[in-house]
């Protein structure tokens, strides 16, 4: 089976700068998502004032995993992101109605 080569979702903004900047229109979905992720725990790190290797601690996943999911060069994998919400108590990953608010072409709902 082949790989399936993605660019970083960060490659994929229109204006401004990573995670608050304006996707392209053609953004994949999973570059939506990436961005709300990193969006919500930017927030989240600092309101509670926690650093990237604080979190890594919690999580028990590299720091540099975090920082690199939050400044849009990759996209986190299910276990990461599993470890970061279970450390931080709350749900990174979006709702499907926050995702298609950004007007990504996602298929219907069924």
């Amino acid at each position: 089976m082949p790989t399936r080569t993605v660019a970083a979702p960060a490659s994929y903004l229109a204006s401004g700068t990573w995670p608050t900047g304006k996707l392209v229109n053609d953004a994949p979905p999973g570059a939506v998502v990436a961005q709300h992720v990193a969006r919500r725990l930017k927030a989240e790190l600092e309101g509670q004032k926690i650093t990237n290797r604080d979190l890594g601690r919690r999580a028990n996943i590299a720091h540099t995993t975090i920082g690199r999911a939050l400044s849009g060069e990759t996209y986190l994998d299910v276990p990461a992101l599993a470890a970061i919400e279970q450390a931080l108590g709350l749900q990174l990953w979006p709702d499907r109605e926050k995702v298609d608010e950004v007007g990504t072409n996602l298929p219907p709902k069924r």
